[in-house]
């Protein structure tokens, strides 16, 4: 999935953190659990982040903030027990109700991260990857 977010949106100053995000948003369609999304995005990616000179801090902000868009993201967990417990909740109206709001939600951690890392000039060995 990294590699897969890497050529999509390529390398250069703040796409670590960009790819970070866009695999933990693919993950979550995956698993649907944010405390696993967490574990695996994190054991990859703070470790890219952090020998590409993002301080440890803002890598484990950004994988953190990421792997909570897990529970909007189809097919999330707490979206299947909802529905078991409220009984006129349908699981595919709830899964289609997600994915906008899961994206919205991805794509305002992707700004605010990209251009932070930008103005702070973190990431400064990325493009040297």
């Amino acid at each position: 999935l990294v590699n897969f977010a890497v050529a999509i949106v390529g390398r250069g100053p703040g796409m670590l953190p960009l790819v970070a995000i866009a695999v933990a948003m693919f993950l979550g369609g995956i698993s649907g659990s944010g405390p696993a999304n967490a574990a695996a995005v994190g054991g990859v990616m703070i470790a890219a982040m952090s020998r590409a000179g993002y301080p440890g801090s803002f890598s484990a902000s950004v994988v953190g903030a990421a792997a909570a868009t897990d529970i909007l993201i189809p097919p999330s967990v707490a979206f299947i027990i909802y529905s078991v417990l409220v009984p006129g909740a349908s699981v595919p109206a709830l899964f289609a109700a997600g994915m906008i709001p899961g994206i919205l939600a991805g794509v305002a951690l992707i700004v605010p991260a990209v251009w932070m890392s930008r103005k702070h000039k973190m990431g400064a060995l990325e493009s040297s990857m």
